[in-house]
């Protein structure tokens, strides 16, 4: 008395109401109660907090600050997440148009990028994004506007990629975090900027962005998909959300490994799947709704059974996983050990394994060049890339080069791909650009640089026919990606220097 320290640190006024049937103090009661009830009262400790120094926004950024320095005490204190809604500025509502330009855009998303990235749940984002009564908030803004992001091509020969609507996207996408809004819309949003960026060379900002995308699901912690936290999830969500939580998650690994392939030594920004890691549920069921969380089954089981697109993406990421941990090695062959060897022999022929199984799904979906091969195929080209025999020495004992030899899985890849390229290439129509992902623009460029090297800079006439057929794959590619003008720049930088060690 007269306050208590609960009433003390959250700084409102402790009062004591008489009950229903009891008389007020009076008298000589009331005189003494009174001043002592309005003398001022010291801090019970050195974090209690007058009246004055708080009010709704610092209590609600204080519950914020809680839920990650002390997730204990916000659990048991039943506190709840602020819903900040920062305004959305002029520029995004003009790029983003009505309802009718809305739905024209989406379209030709879930027609494009969707289709090799399927992260947005169709149905759920025609149903609210579409209907003029439901409101949509900065989260849903973003995500749209990022969206419409990647269906638009460069302007122009010149334009680096930062377009107006790419910096109003990123200007944006600033002030909804900096905001603190914590949403699955943003993690997607940012995931599509991050695929805008490096479909158009866009760097150091597209390794940062990817980056940010790890720390981002953390915080909206989806990073755990193991078996017992998905259950858990599922008694709090529908199904639907925590598929689509699981792929956006999927996402952000496959664009960690993806951005490593070229780079193996550098860290990945988030831990490799568990074998009881869900896989994604059959897209086409997803879309349409037609499916739940039983139909999701773990990595370890995702081999022998048929499986949608996504997954068998999920499973190729996993393999491109396990292939960069072998290659971030920096022993050259002559200190690997036989256990080593005869691991990245089965790991190679498992990849392989699961092309073939690829192949199959890209018969029946009709696709020109399925998404998960293509990455089934770097993690080949990777492994091609550190396979070298012991350095040789030339007359004068100086060591030199270390030998690359043809492994058969690399043969099989060089073939094929040189082959789809022909092909794709005769039957070229605008509208193949669109429906690349950004896999296929890299494991092209793989390629060709592997039959430099293996060329040692004099190519056959077969193997020339073969380098020229990808460089006029990524040659028509550029309009579309900035990317793949600039893995033929490095070719022909390459090139050039294979010619000049030939002479």
């Amino acid at each position: 008395m007269p306050t208590c320290n609960i009433c003390t640190q959250l700084g409102i006024e402790c009062s004591y109401p008489t009950r229903r049937g009891e008389k007020n103090n009076s008298g000589a009661e009331a005189q003494t109660a009174t001043p002592t009830a309005q003398a001022p009262v010291g801090p019970v400790n050195s974090f209690s907090y007058s009246p004055r120094e708080l009010d709704p926004v610092s209590v609600s950024g204080a519950a914020a600050a809680v839920s990650f320095i002390a997730p204990e005490v916000f659990r048991q204190a039943e506190l709840t997440l602020p819903q900040p809604k920062p305004p959305i500025p002029t520029e995004v509502t003009t790029q983003i148009g009505d309802v009718s330009s809305i739905r024209d855009m989406a379209t030709t998303f879930f027609k494009t990028v969707h289709v090799w990235m399927p992260i947005i749940s169709k149905k759920r984002f025609f149903i609210h994004a579409l209907n003029p009564l439901s409101q949509r908030g900065p989260d849903r803004s973003l995500l749209i506007l990022c969206m419409k992001l990647c269906c638009t091509p460069p302007s122009n020969d010149n334009d680096d990629g930062r377009s107006p609507i790419y910096r109003a996207a990123k200007r944006f996408h600033f002030e909804v975090e900096a905001a603190g809004v914590l949403s699955i819309h943003v993690l997607q949003a940012t995931l599509l900027i991050a695929i805008y960026e490096m479909g158009h060379g866009i760097y150091p900002a597209a390794f940062l962005t990817v980056g940010a995308c790890a720390r981002y699901g953390m915080a909206l912690g989806i990073h755990s998909l193991n078996q017992d936290s998905v259950e858990d999830e599922e008694r709090q969500r529908p199904w639907m959300d925590s598929e689509e939580v699981r792929r956006a998650w999927w996402a952000v690994m496959v664009l960690d490994r993806l951005l490593n392939i070229t780079n193996p030594v550098r860290w990945l920004s988030i831990d490799d799947p568990t074998y009881d890691t869900l896989l994604p549920v059959d897209d086409k069921a997803w879309d349409q709704g037609t499916t739940s969380h039983a139909g999701a089954v773990p990595l370890s089981a995702g081999f022998d059974i048929e499986m949608g697109l996504f997954a068998r993406i999920a499973q190729a990421t996993h393999l491109v996983s396990q292939a960069l941990h072998v290659t971030s090695s920096s022993l050259s062959a002559a200190g690997r050990s036989a256990a080593l060897v005869d691991e990245t022999a089965q790991l190679r022929r498992t990849i392989l394994a699961l092309v073939q199984t690829a192949d199959k799904e890209a018969a029946v979906r009709q696709l020109e060049y399925c998404p998960q091969s293509s990455i089934c195929f770097s993690a080949l080209l990777l492994l091609q890339a550190h396979n070298t025999q012991t350095p040789a020495k030339d007359a004068n004992d100086r060591t030199a080069k270390p030998a690359e030899t043809l492994l058969p899985e690399t043969e099989f890849v060089l073939k094929d791909l040189s082959r789809m390229a022909k092909r794709v290439c005769a039957e070229w129509d605008e509208s193949c650009a669109n429906q690349v992902s950004l896999f296929l623009m890299l494991v092209v460029y793989q390629a060709a640089s592997a039959i430099l090297r293996l060329s040692d800079g004099n190519p056959d006439d077969l193997t020339q026919e073969a380098l020229d057929a990808l460089k006029d794959l990524l040659r028509r590619l550029a309009p579309r990606w900035r990317v793949a003008g600039i893995y033929l720049s490095i070719l022909a930088s390459e090139e050039a220097t294979a010619a000049m060690a030939a002479i």
